[in-house]
């Protein structure tokens, strides 16, 4: 369907042709923009959203944690997926103790370590998000005989 009217072929007919379509064109405009506008938005939030970031971490970055049989625990601000993570960690006395994730939720992965004796510790922790984006990361703690 046209928006310009039928005209006699003249020369003024095709001048209004022509100045009917750009009018046309132009109300499109601010649609198109808006449009273009919206799918920018929409795919840089679902890149903020691509990486998965831990919110909260047992031990805590920095913490002082007693020694013995320790849980720890990450959360992340998307869904992951457990089994394709991995995470291990610098105890003192031993570097790169594979550890044994378990799915807590869909967002979260807990293991259980034992640290024998006092000093700093490293927990490395690599996780694949849904979306296949991989997130690397550690979280440096203290162990400390109580």
């Amino acid at each position: 369907m046209s928006l310009v009217p039928p005209f006699r072929r003249t020369s003024g007919a095709r001048f209004s042709r022509q100045k009917a379509g750009i009018i046309a064109r132009a109300m499109h405009a601010p649609r198109t923009l808006a449009a273009m506008l919206a799918l920018t938005l929409a795919a840089s939030t679902l890149d903020a959203r691509a990486h998965a970031i831990v919110v909260e971490s047992s031990p805590r970055a920095n913490e002082t944690v007693a020694t013995g049989t320790r849980e720890v625990r990450l959360v992340f601000n998307s869904r992951i997926d457990a089994t394709r993570s991995r995470a291990t960690i610098d105890v003192p006395g031993r570097a790169d103790v594979p550890l044994e994730l378990v799915a807590d939720s869909p967002t979260s992965v807990r293991a259980t370590v034992v640290i024998d004796a006092s000093g700093p510790c490293v927990l490395h922790w690599q996780v694949l998000a849904l979306d296949g984006h991989i997130t690397r990361g550690t979280i440096a703690f203290t162990a400390a005989a109580r």
